[in-house]
């Protein structure tokens, strides 16, 4: 009798090259905690693996652990947006100038709620205007993030904007991988044209 023949398509089907290297880690969570990443992987239609894959990658691409007062202000600013996109229907409020300058306002009356204010005016020096070099940084990521693919995100270089004296280098070392995170989970955020208006 001679060698069986494997029958055409019969067998596991080989698997994803990502697949194959991939480690098993085992991670003891809570009772609590394992029903917490069930409900999440449900609402977002993942399995589990795929749902605790995606926060794993999430905090490798992070700067880092934020600060207590940091992260708490932005998971604030979070909840606020999504409250405001959901009260109107899950629209983008970057899409809607009501939305947008709800939003707006509304982070402002957060921050001024937690911020220490002073009796006098205040100016705020040249070297803490960074807004116009992190969407430079910003922008710059996104590029990368479209010529980069996404598993080699981890190894993007730093980013840096050189701005003119004095002010030189305001933002330096900023990991580039975060800012593409950012961008890619934004859907990439789009400059705001100004209108035109009519006569």
């Amino acid at each position: 009798m001679g060698p069986r023949k494997r029958a055409p398509g019969g067998g596991r089907k080989p698997l994803n090259p990502d697949k194959v290297r991939s480690a098993v880690i085992k991670v003891r969570l809570t009772p609590d905690h394992q029903l917490a990443l069930d409900e999440l992987a449900r609402r977002n239609d993942r399995t589990l693996s795929q749902e605790i894959r995606d926060a794993l990658l999430y905090w490798l691409l992070r700067s880092g652990r934020p600060e207590l007062h940091i992260a708490s202000l932005t998971s604030l600013i979070e909840v606020l947006i999504t409250e405001i996109e959901r009260r109107r229907e899950r629209r983008r409020f970057t899409d809607d100038p009501a939305m947008a300058v709800a939003v707006r306002e509304e982070i402002d009356f957060l921050i001024r709620h937690y911020a220490p204010e002073s009796n006098k005016s205040v100016t705020v020096p040249r070297d803490l205007k960074i807004g116009g070099d992190l969407i430079a940084l910003a922008e710059l990521a996104k590029t990368l993030s479209q010529q980069i693919p996404q598993k080699e995100w981890l190894h993007m270089p730093e980013l840096l904007v050189r701005g003119p004296p004095p002010a030189r280098e305001r933002i330096a070392g900023a990991q580039g991988s975060v800012l593409a995170r950012i961008m890619e989970g934004l859907g990439g955020l789009e400059r705001n044209q100004p209108r035109r208006r009519h006569k």
